[in-house]
C-alpha cells in the first residue's frame, strides 16, 4: 500500500505541535512525568499545522516517518495508528503493544501513550495516524448496530480500557477497511473524508467491535489460567497451575492450546515478559536482576525471549521508554 499512497504530512518544523515528539532524551525527561498529567494535543492545534486540515474538521490523516520516540502525551480525539512500513512499539497506560507492519491500534481520547520506532538497517517505520473527533464517532454510535457493534460502543464508555489492538495479519477485515479508507482519503491528493472514507471507517469500527467482543468472551478456564499466572508470574509453572486448578497438566495443556490458541508455557512467558517490561521502565534494577525477579535464571534467555516478544532489546526498550516517560 505504501507505493499507492501519498500521505499528507505536516509542514516542516511543525512536528512538535503534533505528537509532542522529543529528539532529545533530556528534553523528553523534562517534559514528561509518569505520575503527572501528560501534555494534551488538540485537534484544532494540528489543523493549524497541517495545510490539508480545517479547524472545524472532524476527521483527518497524518503520515509520519518515525525516526525517534515520542514524548508521553494525550489527545482530545480518538487516534488510530496504522503501521504501513516497519514496526513500532506503542505504550498505552502501562501496556506495550508491538505494532508490526499492517497492524493497527485505536487509542481513546485522554489515554496517556507514546510510541517508539524499531529502526532496522537505517530504515525507519512509516505510520498513518487517523484522527477522529468524538463528535464523529458519536455519529457512528447512533448509526451502529446495538448488537453487532455493542462491544465497540461499550469500549468507548469504559474508562478501564484505553486501547483496542488489531494485530497484523490476524484481522484481515479491519486491515482491508483501513487500507481502503486511506486510499480513498489520499486519492488525487484531495485529503477529504468523503462517503467512501466514512463507510470504511465504520467498517473498521465494526471490525474493532468483533475483536473487543472476542476479548470480552474469554473462556472461563482460560481466564482462571491467566489469573493463576498473574498472581505470581515468577513462580508460575505448568505443574503448579494445573495443581491449583485441579486438572492434570496434560488436560490443561491441551485445553489451553485448543481454547486459547497458546501453550501454557507461552502464556507464562508472555506474563513474565510483560512484568519485565514494566520493571525496565519503573525500576533501576539491572537486567539480570529483572530476569531473576520475573522467573528466569538466565539473563541471556530473558534477553532472547524479550527480543522475540517486543522486537527490541531490553536495553533499547529501557532507554526509549524510560527517557520518554521521564524516568531517566
Amino acid at each position: 500500500m505504501e507505493d499507492t499512497l501519498r500521505l499528507p504530512r505536516l509542514e516542516p518544523g511543525d512536528d512538535d505541535r503534533y505528537a509532542d515528539h522529543a529528539r532529545s532524551g533530556h528534553e523528553a525527561a523534562r517534559a514528561a512525568d509518569l505520575d503527572a498529567d501528560a501534555p494534551l494535543t488538540r485537534f484544532d492545534t494540528i489543523a493549524h499545522a497541517a495545510p490539508h486540515l480545517k479547524e472545524d474538521d472532524l476527521f483527518g490523516v497524518i503520515g509520519h516517518d518515525l525516526d525517534h520516540p515520542s514524548r508521553l502525551h494525550t489527545h482530545d480525539y480518538l487516534e488510530i495508528t496504522h503501521a504501513i512500513r516497519g514496526t513500532v512499539l506503542v505504550w498505552v497506560e502501562g501496556e506495550t503493544f508491538v505494532l508490526e507492519e499492517g497492524g493497527t491500534i485505536l487509542v481513546k481520547p485522554g489515554a496517556r501513550h507514546l510510541i517508539s520506532p524499531i529502526i532496522e538497517d537505517g530504515r525507519v517505520p512509516l505510520e498513518a495516524d487517523v484522527l477522529v473527533r468524538p463528535a464523529l464517532f458519536e455519529m457512528a454510535r447512533r448509526l451502529g448496530d446495538g448488537q453487532a457493534d455493542g462491544p465497540f460502543l461499550e469500549w468507548l464508555d469504559d474508562s478501564r480500557q484505553s486501547a483496542c489492538f488489531l494485530a497484523a495479519g490476524r484481522h484481515q477485515t479491519g486491515q482491508a477497511a483501513l487500507s481502503r479508507m486511506l486510499i480513498a482519503y489520499c486519492r488525487d491528493g484531495r485529503y477529504r473524508p468523503d462517503l467512501a472514507v466514512m463507510g470504511n471507517l465504520c467498517e473498521l469500527f465494526h471490525a474493532a467491535a468483533h475483536v473487543l467482543g472476542q476479548r470480552a468472551q474469554t473462556d472461563p478456564l482460560i481466564g482462571a489460567i491467566l489469573d493463576a499466572i498473574a498472581a505470581d508470574p515468577a513462580a508460575a509453572s505448568n505443574d503448579g497451575i494445573a495443581a491449583s486448578l485441579g486438572y492434570s497438566v496434560g488436560y490443561l495443556s491441551r485445553y489451553a492450546r485448543k481454547h486459547g490458541s497458546k501453550t501454557l508455557g507461552r502464556l507464562i512467558n508472555e506474563e513474565r515478559l510483560r512484568m519485565g517490561a514494566e520493571l525496565l521502565v519503573t525500576t533501576d534494577r539491572t537486567i539480570a536482576e529483572i530476569a531473576h525477579t520475573v522467573g528466569y535464571e538466565s539473563a541471556a534467555y530473558f534477553h532472547k525471549l524479550f527480543r522475540e516478544r517486543y522486537q527490541t532489546t531490553p536495553d533499547r526498550y529501557r532507554n526509549d521508554f524510560r527517557i520518554a516517560l521521564g524516568r531517566q
